[in-house]
């Protein structure tokens, strides 16, 4: 057995066994065998041959054997195959394979897939009804997490394919924990979403759907409703102005985008869900009819998080001023720059002058001209995108901040910069992330006036460039001799998330 360790051994083996075979075999056909003792050669020769492909299996079980996948554990296989899924966001044939081949990759790894139910709750539709049934059945009784997505090619019989997701899906609503539809009107040759879904589930129950994300492209103004009193998570998508009728009183997070809705419609949206502690807002309708019905207020009592983006500044200023928070959600909006409508930023944002002790700003980041963050007392957190502003009006509308982190390539004018650091008397800590030399213009400007600029500012935060120069050491020693020092200088490091060009 030793030589067959060696590719020479197992050569001569093999070698020597063909010899035999083909010299038994010539013996037996020399003799001139009758009928029955040629088909007893011929069976056993089949049987040989049998018995060499089973060799064959063997041998390559136990190369594979010797693999480093083979040696991974029944777990982390099963994590491998959570991530083997076909994409089902994309449109795939009704009839095609959605059996990722990664499970049946090897017998083992078949064996693992087949007992591990959660690997076939997700379920594409349309889909071949013996593959949903072989879906269904593997799944055992595990939530299903069920994808909706219409044939992006319209052809004869389509209306059938939807009829079918229609009946398919009224049968597993029972079961259904994660529901996304993808639907677009065109696609679905002209059959509107709504009116399908009204048809084939009208009101029914979906007693477990957690999270329902809809995407609609659509101009048909057809509303329908989703009876779902455990959702917690809805993400809706629609190209049109009408949004479902969505039945979910403990709903906690919601996500409106690409809608057609105005801001007061949105409003009038949240009135229905009390209960939410996350709700984001982007790219929706902008601006709205001042001959509308009139705007009330909609109360969010147990809000942590509210995103508004994209907005004009008069809608984002009256959107805000109609949503009722607690004082510590954290609240970010994206005004669009060049918007005002009669809305001055500076008074917009001077609204939370009171409440703010902390503010990073950044200016000229990639997709935005100005970013600023404040942090309150409270704990809430507020971020601002939107057009220039400059630092001198911006430390006039907050002067009585305790903490400001700057992040810009160039620092306003000498005189504008004087200005600004005037304006906050209360700083105890700066941290200023830019370039040497924008730097030190920092340090002449805090040099300038007789009177001392940021009287109480104790840390100071400056490029590593900048540390332990001569430069920096002759500031320390002003500050010291004018009886405002600095008791610690730190580095703004390139890994923190939170400098410049970040």
């Amino acid at each position: 057995m030793s030589e067959l360790r060696s590719a020479t051994g197992l050569s001569r083996f093999c070698s020597e066994l063909k010899e035999t075979l083909k010299t038994e075999i010539e013996h037996l056909l020399a003799t001139s065998p009758t009928g029955h003792e040629s088909r007893n050669v011929q069976h056993g020769l089949v049987e040989m041959e049998e018995m060499l492909s089973q060799t064959c299996i063997y041998l390559r079980q136990q190369y594979n054997a010797c693999s480093f996948v083979a040696r991974l554990s029944d777990e982390l296989v099963t994590e491998i195959l959570q991530y083997c899924h076909y994409d089902t966001t994309t449109f795939f044939p009704w009839t095609s394979p959605v059996i990722p081949p990664a499970f049946n990759l090897c017998a083992r790894w078949r064996h693992i897939a087949i007992c591990s139910p959660h690997l076939w709750a997700k379920i594409p539709l349309p889909m071949n009804a013996n593959l949903l049934q072989l879906f269904s059945d593997r799944a055992l009784s595990r939530p299903l997490d069920v994808v909706i997505r219409p044939n992006d090619n319209p052809r004869k019989g389509a209306h059938r394919e939807i009829a079918h997701i229609g009946s398919t899906l009224l049968a597993l609503v029972p079961r259904i924990s994660q529901l996304r539809i993808r639907w677009d009107d065109d696609d679905a040759v002209g059959v509107p979403l709504g009116p399908s879904l009204d048809q084939h589930i009208g009101h029914r129950e979906f007693t477990f759907l957690q999270e329902l994300r809809i995407s609609h492209d659509s101009s048909a103004q057809f509303t329908y409703t989703i009876n779902a009193p455990n959702l917690r998570i809805l993400h809706f998508r629609s190209a049109n102005n009408v949004f479902p009728n969505i039945i979910a009183p403990d709903l906690v997070k919601l996500v409106l985008e690409e809608t057609s809705l105005y801001y007061p419609e949105i409003l009038a949206v949240l009135k229905h869900f009390p209960s939410l502690e996350q709700c984001i807002v982007r790219d929706v309708n902008l601006g709205w009819d001042d001959g509308g019905p009139p705007v009330s207020l909609v109360s969010l009592p147990k809000l942590r998080d509210l995103t508004l983006q994209k907005f004009l500044l008069h809608d984002m200023a009256d959107a805000i001023d109609h949503i009722v928070i607690p004082s510590t959600t954290n609240i970010t909006l994206s005004v669009i720059s060049g918007s005002g409508d009669g809305v001055i930023f500076e008074e917009f944002i001077s609204r939370w002058n009171v409440s703010s002790d902390e503010i990073q700003v950044y200016w000229n980041r990639i997709g935005a001209d100005f970013v600023c963050t404040w942090t309150s007392k409270s704990g809430r957190k507020i971020d601002v995108t939107s057009g220039q502003l400059s630092l001198s009006t911006l430390a006039a509308h907050f002067p009585d901040l305790a903490v400001v982190n700057l992040h810009t390539p160039i620092l306003p004018v000498q005189s504008l910069l004087v200005e600004a650091l005037g304006h906050w008397k209360h700083i105890t800590h700066l941290s200023v992330s830019t370039t040497d030399t924008e730097f030190e213009r920092l340090l002449v400007a805090l040099e300038t006036t007789s009177e001392v600029l940021c009287p109480h500012l104790r840390v100071f935060g400056c490029p590593e460039g900048m540390l332990g120069t001569s430069r920096m050491m002759q500031f320390l020693d002003f500050r010291k001799n004018q009886g405002a020092t600095i008791e610690e200088v730190k580095v703004i490091t390139a890994n923190d998330p939170s400098t410049f060009g970040y």
